[in-house]
């Protein structure tokens, strides 16, 4: 079974392991909100399983998309 996590609870569990870490809630809040961590909502609550987070914050985003930052974009 998965620990889940509110977004603060998820806060506060790394912020005990990594005291210096630069991951804020609304951070947090924000990459929930993309779908870059998958969440599920149960009520007013959003859960995270911590390891999705744990995994996230040790390999970082995996794109399939090459970086289009910067590069013209061709409207339709």
């Amino acid at each position: 079974m998965q620990r889940m996590r509110t977004i603060k609870e998820a806060y506060k569990e790394i912020k005990e392991k990594d005291k210096d870490t630069a991951l804020t809630v609304t951070g947090l809040r924000r990459l929930v909100n993309e779908g870059t961590i998958p969440c599920v909502q149960i009520g007013n609550k959003t859960l995270i399983a911590m390891e999705n987070l744990e995994e996230f914050l040790h390999n970082g985003m995996k794109s399939n998309t090459p970086n289009s930052i910067g590069k013209i974009r061709r409207v339709l």
